[in-house]
C-alpha cells in the first residue's frame, strides 16, 4: 500500500493515506523502513525523482503511520500469522502479525 501511494501520489490508494486527516489511524511495523530503505533506488527510478524528493516523499508517506516494532509481538502470533501466510510471501508475515496483535483490518493490495 504504502509502495502504491509512493509510486502513485494521484491514487485513490494515496488520496486515502495522505488526506484521510484523523479518519484513520494507519500502523504498521519496523520493517516497512527497511523495505523501503532497500527499494529507494528503484523508488527514485521509477518517480525520476531525486534522491532528496524521494527522501520527502518517503518521510511524508511514513508520517501517517504508527510504527510499532513487530519484535515486541508475542510467538503465538507469529505462529498464526506464518500458519495465515502459508507459501505465498514470507516477507508478509510482519505485516499480518500486526494486524492480528491490534485485532486490526490489514489493508493490502495483494490477491
Amino acid at each position: 500500500i504504502i509502495f502504491s501511494a509512493i509510486l502513485n501520489s494521484n491514487s485513490n490508494i494515496a488520496k486515502i493515506l495522505f488526506h484521510s486527516g484523523t479518519t484513520h489511524q494507519f500502523y504498521s511495523c519496523k520493517f516497512l523502513m527497511h523495505e523501503l530503505n532497500l527499494h529507494k533506488a528503484k523508488i527514485q527510478k521509477i518517480t525520476k525523482l531525486s534522491a532528496e524528493e524521494v527522501f520527502e516523499l518517503l518521510d511524508l508517506a511514513t508520517s501517517k503511520l504508527s510504527f510499532l516494532d513487530e519484535r515486541l509481538l508475542p510467538d503465538a502470533i507469529w505462529g498464526e500469522a506464518n500458519y495465515l501466510i502459508g507459501d505465498v510471501d514470507k516477507k508478509d508475515i510482519p505485516f499480518v502479525a500486526l494486524s492480528l496483535h491490534l485485532k486490526a483490518v490489514l489493508w493490502s493490495g495483494d490477491k
